[in-house]
């Protein structure tokens, strides 16, 4: 049995997991308790920043978007601008939140003893859940393409 240490979700005590996968993830650990009960519930939330920090959207590990941050500076974009950057950001959470069940899932099943490019293979293939490096990768095409695509 694996210590939780050991796990790559393991709660340093500031919110933010211990170890974060590269790139421009923010998983971070909320926790809401009830006011009549001692029982502390955990979630882990994967939250998508665009490069200037003016909007971020924030998932569940399902997936699902639960907030969206917007600064004052976004007053200066279009309605479909800002609509075209949530969209986007929100695709890119969810990403994030199916990689960290991807990554979960291959610790465990690993730690269970099975084959590693097995594990990959049927998390990928059968589950479509896409590999953090799969995400890293999509996230650049995604910045590229939104990005670049405001240049020109």
């Amino acid at each position: 049995m694996a210590h939780e240490s050991d796990m790559p979700w393991e709660d340093d005590g500031t919110g933010y997991l211990a170890k974060q996968p590269e790139g421009n993830w923010e998983p971070s650990v909320a926790s809401h308790a009830d006011e009549e009960s001692d029982d502390d519930v955990r979630t882990l939330l994967f939250t998508a920043r665009n490069p200037s920090g003016t909007v971020a959207v924030t998932a569940l590990i399902s997936g699902q978007p639960v907030r969206v941050e917007l600064e004052r500076a976004v007053t200066r974009m279009t309605e479909r601008e800002l609509a075209d950057e949530i969209a986007m950001l929100a695709k890119l959470a969810q990403l994030q939140a199916l990689a960290a069940q991807h990554a979960l899932a291959s610790t465990v099943f690993q730690r269970l003893g099975h084959d590693a490019a097995a594990t990959r293979s049927f998390l990928e293939r059968e589950l479509r859940l896409p590999s953090p490096e799969a995400v890293r990768d999509e996230r650049s095409r995604m910045f590229t393409a939104h990005y670049t695509s405001d240049l020109g």
